[in-house]
């Protein structure tokens, strides 16, 4: 599964609205789906694209990421707490 990991990685940039959409469907395996969040919540660049591609996302995959990102946040909220928030702070929704 690492390495599904490290190939989503090295796609990166634009596919990461697939991730998303992906995601939302891998439910059974929550924990490999917060796995590829923290890899790119640990990347700035990465997080600076995140708000407008959750922003294109449908509905449910956009409540799903979110929930997942919550409780990242909520687990380690002194490495994750900012970028959380930049994410959601960000996006239009929340506007």
């Amino acid at each position: 599964m690492f390495g599904l990991v490290h190939a989503i990685e090295s796609i990166g940039g634009d596919n990461l609205y697939w991730t998303f959409v992906g995601i939302e469907h891998m439910k059974e395996a929550r924990n490999w789906s917060k796995i590829i969040l923290y890899r790119i919540l640990n990347d700035e660049e990465e997080i600076k694209k995140v708000p407008s591609v959750m922003d294109a996302l449908p509905q449910k995959n956009r409540k799903y990421i979110i929930d997942l990102l919550e409780e990242i946040k909520d687990e380690d909220y002194d490495m994750f707490s900012r970028s959380v928030d930049f994410i959601l702070g960000q996006m239009k929704m929340n506007k």
